[in-house]
């Protein structure tokens, strides 16, 4: 096995892209106000999850194949890997928790229904689920809580996967990681030979698919990191790249093809960078603030429009219906009043996410790596 070249290496230019891509999720989760929906890479938003899985696989294989040796290097890597998505992962659950109880007080107290009672689907056993980050490995058969942690709850066994393999046998992991692409492509085709939107029944699949997709990316590009010199080359591989991307999200039914241009990009990103190709629009520092706190707007996009939908309805008095495929209110808007609306929410998300990435996230992630060095140091 060749381990990546430049241990610890950083792209900024991904960076701006899961930025990005978090800000399409969130208006993707909008669709009841936001007139954007009707565009393609807005309706099939859910992909961007897929694009996150396969840059974490690119970015974690890059960082931990050749410093997971022992089991004590594996023991730090699950705590920090912990700590970096379950402190966010726990506000966010207490979040969801409380909209269940403010739902319960209204219908007891003022007689108002809900298409989704309180605690109804978010009863005890889906909220253990949330603690244990298992809601998504197929013990529900409903989103719960924070429907968006689904992928957080596939992606933490996701790093546990990709550890064993490498502790079990470094010299075979090329071919295994190969194997669980192929294995999981597979399995996902013969369900659904178009879509791969699984989430709480097979989302553990998607995500070893995309994330073990973004290794394979990380160990062909560690073993040829300067394979285009080129830069028109490059450059034409990029923009074909990311023409395809938008070209498959905007079509709908392309979700393997979608992911295949995720690794050609990605590929092509890290080859360019590392042959001093310059990403000028992807630098930009507003693109790279958005990236910083991509986690926090992605985590926090579902419950945060329940309480500006709550505003709405019951401070604006704007009309409401039922949501005939997900079992909750949804307003009514002309497309001038939604496109007001979404900006509007949009920033507030935005600056409600920067307050949780200062509150929360951050200093927790900083807490876990000051704990792992006291406690689980690295090995000599």
């Amino acid at each position: 096995m060749q381990n990546p070249t430049k241990p610890r290496q950083f792209f900024s230019a991904f960076e701006s892209l899961r930025g990005i891509a978090a800000l399409i999720v969130a208006m993707y989760h909008i669709s009841w106000i936001n007139p954007t929906y009707t565009w393609g890479f807005i309706r099939h938003g859910y992909l961007m999850v897929d694009f996150f899985f396969v840059l974490s696989g690119f970015v974690i294989c890059l960082n931990y194949s050749n410093t997971l040796q022992s089991l004590s290097d594996l023991k730090r890597f699950i705590w920090l890997r912990a700590g970096r998505l379950y402190p966010l992962h726990f506000v966010t659950l207490l979040f969801a928790l409380g909209i269940e109880t403010l739902t319960f007080i209204a219908e007891k107290t003022m007689s108002l229904s809900s298409p989704q009672p309180a605690f109804s689907v978010n009863n005890f056993a889906a909220f253990l689920g949330n603690l244990t980050l298992t809601q998504s490995l197929g013990f529900f058969n409903k989103y719960t809580f924070n429907e968006t942690s689904w992928s957080i709850s596939t992606e933490f066994y996701t790093y546990l996967v990709f550890s064993l393999l490498l502790l079990l046998n470094r010299k075979l992991f090329v071919l295994s990681s190969f194997l669980m692409v192929v294995a999981t492509a597979l399995f996902l085709f013969s369900i659904n030979p178009t879509s791969i939107k699984h989430e709480y029944d097979f989302g553990f699949i998607r995500c070893i698919f995309g994330f073990f997709v973004g290794v394979v990316c990380c160990l062909v590009y560690s073993k040829f990191p300067t394979l285009l010199k080129n830069k028109s080359l490059l450059y034409i591989l990029i923009g074909s790249s990311l023409g395809g991307i938008l070209t498959t999200v905007s079509m709908g039914n392309n979700d393997y093809l979608f992911v295949g241009f995720c690794f050609l990009l990605v590929f092509s990103i890290s080859v360019g960078t590392n042959t001093n190709l310059k990403f000028q629009f992807l630098e930009h520092r507003y693109l790279l603030f958005l990236g910083k706190i991509s986690y926090s707007v992605y985590m926090l996009s579902f419950t945060f429009q329940w309480f500006f939908k709550a505003f709405l309805i019951f401070a604006l008095k704007v009309p409401k219906t039922v949501n005939p495929s997900g079992g909750r209110w949804i307003v009514q808007t002309d497309s001038v009043t939604g496109t007001a609306a979404t900006i509007i929410y949009l920033v507030l998300l935005l600056l409600a996410a920067k307050f949780l990435f200062e509150l929360v996230e951050d200093p927790f992630r900083k807490k876990s790596k000051e704990l792992a060095n006291k406690w689980l140091p690295k090995e000599a």
